[in-house]
């Protein structure tokens, strides 16, 4: 086959990066939600029938005025016009668009070219741990974002981890010295690949037959021209050329051709050439194994013993608050088979009996984090108990409970901190993302104060007015009361 295929339904994003995900997703046309625990956060990766359509990163994120001023699409001016309406609780692109300061399709291109961003990112990932739930039902939101598979797994196969993915797939489908061309009407389908001019100009030397090396001398980058060849020969789109000694073997020559099936491309007649046999690696020297061995046990054992330090850091300050599904760290519309994965996922690494000896100051700790999450499964493994604990939730938030999700409290922690340094903008980036994850009054009064408090362009009777419609709404919410006593206080002052 020209690349292994990956376990898409959990695992270690060492053992399988983003790469391999993406191939194996389009590969199964697969609908449904991958969610990357990795940096003390969670971020989401949104398919649609093997297609990427939307990217949450809790690290690295950048809010889309942001990303548009960057670009240049949008002046200062714009953007903090945009802000204030986002405040009011509107999308920020619609804003944008009503605004009179992008057009619609200005506005769907930016949006893909920020999740592409935010896809490299996680690419970019060599550890952490993904689980894949299945649904048809996504975020309304990713009606908005086109993203196309192809070019995704060549973007994702350009950084470090993606790498390995591509050099897979050459040493699977390509035999050494072989030489690649380019399959008969392949221009058909280049739109898949949103080729840059570069991308273009590269792809046209297999008009002729090439070997890797000479494609890699190109004007893209090596990693670059390796990444976009492994796509192409992953798709059947590029062909080892048979004029050759030396063919792939059936089971690649049968991969191409069910992947050139699925881009619409007929498989070219087979020519009967028996593989040559490869001579096999010779192998190791018995010490140079037993080192190999021992190095690899080391660097597993240091990877346990970080992501055990990093859940109890997430997950200890979260026991007796009441929430089995912080605790396990899963979402309140989770399924069973996720809350399933995410108890044994969290006993595998916090399990007292296995807690390696570096951490044994940790054993309390562990104790009491183990009792937490097996109490969380035995809640939310039972329809009727987890019910009762939604509807008890939902009642602590609708009378001002504090926010749940660890997540989002960091999210909201390093917004607080921005704006203790009168940062307003991007304190508002961060509030806006947690309310992506959690729609909460103590967040929501942040961003209203946030959008409109800034003394470089106040607007303290719309942050005034934004505040009481939200107080109404909840009227036992401190940081409401809070916000509209600084308003007072400034207005004493004569600050309008």
């Amino acid at each position: 086959m020209l690349t292994s295929s990956c376990d898409l339904s959990a695992g270690e994003l060492r053992a399988a990066p983003l790469a391999s995900l993406l191939i194996e997703a389009l590969r199964k046309k697969v609908s449904g939600e991958l969610e990357f625990g990795v940096r003390g956060g969670t971020s989401r990766l949104y398919l649609r029938d093997g297609h990427p359509c939307g990217v949450q990163v809790f690290f690295g994120f950048k809010p889309l005025g942001q990303f548009l001023l960057e670009l240049g699409w949008i002046d200062l001016h714009g953007l903090e016009r945009s802000l204030m309406a986002v405040a009011d609780g509107r999308k920020q692109g619609e804003a944008l668009v009503s605004l009179g300061l992008l057009t619609p399709a200005q506005l769907e291109e930016g949006l893909a070219l920020l999740h592409r961003g935010h896809l490299s990112t996680l690419a970019a990932l060599e550890e952490g741990t993904y689980s894949f739930e299945p649904t048809s039902r996504l975020p309304a939101w990713t009606e908005a974002i086109h993203l196309r598979a192809h070019r995704s797994i060549v973007d994702a196969m350009l950084p470090p981890p993606g790498r390995a993915v591509a050099r897979r797939i050459f040493a699977d489908g390509l035999p050494d010295g072989e030489k690649l061309r380019l399959r008969s009407g392949w221009e058909r389908f280049s739109p898949h690949f949103e080729l840059s001019p570069e991308e273009e100009r590269v792809v046209a030397q297999l008009a002729t037959p090439q070997s890797i090396h000479e494609v890699q001398r190109g004007e893209l980058s090596e990693h670059h021209a390796t990444a976009l060849m492994a796509a192409f020969l992953l798709m059947g789109l590029a062909v080892p050329d048979r004029a050759g000694e030396r063919s792939p073997g059936p089971a690649a020559a049968e991969e191409q051709a069910r992947w050139g099936r699925a881009a619409g491309i007929e498989p070219e007649p087979k020519r009967a050439e028996p593989p040559t046999p490869r001579r096999p690696a010779p192998a190791p020297a018995p010490q140079q194994a037993r080192s190999g061995a021992r190095d690899e046990l080391e660097r597993q054992h240091r990877e346990a013993e970080v992501a055990v330090r990093a859940l109890i850091e997430e997950r200890h300050p979260l026991v007796g608050k009441g929430d089995p599904f912080a605790i396990l760290g899963v979402a309140r519309t989770a399924s069973n088979q996720k809350i399933k994965q995410a108890f044994l996922q969290a006993v595998k690494l916090i399990h007292p009996d296995r807690l390696p000896g570096s951490l044994s100051h940790l054993a309390p700790q562990v104790k009491e984090l183990f009792s937490a999450v097996t109490e969380a499964n035995e809640i939310l493994s039972d329809d009727a108990r987890r019910r009762a604990c939604l509807r008890e939730l939902e009642a602590g938030a609708a009378a001002g409970g504090g926010i749940r999700s660890a997540d989002v409290r960091q999210l909201v922690t390093k917004g607080e901190s921005l704006l203790q340094q009168r940062r307003f903008s991007q304190a508002l980036a961060f509030f806006m993302q947690a309310l992506q994850f959690e729609e909460h009054p103590e967040i929501r009064a942040h961003a209203i104060w946030a959008a409109n408090a800034d003394p470089s362009r106040p607007a303290h009777a719309r942050a005034r007015q934004e505040l009481q419609r939200l107080a109404r709404r909840h009227p036992t919410c401190a940081q409401i009361t809070h916000y509209l006593n600084a308003l007072d206080l400034l207005e004493a002052n004569g600050v309008s």
